[in-house]
């Protein structure tokens, strides 16, 4: 299965990042470009932290200002965590985090998919979702993976009744995006009628 995931997973970044050079090349116009201004970071690194990805890296060197404030802290608190850890740039610690996180994600899914739903060929589901056009937001440094992450590992810890495990990582969904939020409150209505 790792194997698949890797060739499918770089085949279409690859794509993704070639198309994007062309179509959408980084400009110093783009709100933050300060954040990329680095002679270490390559411009295929710097393309997967665009748009949001800028506000999440600012967040996480610099803190919350004006409109940053529709951004969810759990993301811009690890990337900085591991930068000050590893001593790496941040945006390359996001890039990394979001490989990770996704690699995790797909495996806590395949086990989903297997031991809760019965699916005998899971890495199907798991083929297509790579091969779906914007599942390359899973590799940008955006919550995307960190989110399908942990909603992932909640539905497992739901369905196997782990309940501390589960409201952890409910916690940290919520702490992700505000579809974490919603996330929850269904959550919850499923044990009420469980």
């Amino acid at each position: 299965m790792l194997k698949r995931y890797v060739a499918i997973r770089y085949a279409v970044l690859l794509a993704v990042a070639a198309i994007a050079r062309v179509i959408l090349p980084f400009s110093s116009q783009f709100t933050y470009a300060s954040v990329f201004e680095t002679k270490l970071t390559p411009h295929y690194v710097g393309m997967w932290a665009n748009f949001d990805g800028e506000h999440y890296l600012r967040i996480a060197r610099e803190g919350y200002h004006g409109i940053e404030r529709a951004f969810f802290p759990l993301w811009p608190l690890l990337i900085n965590a591991v930068h000050k850890a590893s001593g790496l740039d941040m945006l390359i610690v996001g890039v990394i985090l979001s490989q990770v996180f996704l690699l995790a994600a797909l495996l806590i899914m395949s086990s989903l998919l297997q031991s809760v739903f019965r699916f005998k060929h899971p890495h199907r589901f798991i083929a297509l979702l790579l091969l779906y056009p914007t599942s390359f937001y899973f590799s940008a440094v955006y919550t995307e993976a960190l989110f399908l992450l942990l909603v992932s590992a909640s539905l497992l810890f739901m369905y196997k009744k782990y309940t501390i495990p589960l409201i952890i990582t409910l916690i940290l969904a919520s702490l992700t995006r505000i579809q974490g939020v919603f996330f929850n409150n269904s959550t919850f209505l499923y044990f009420l009628s469980a």
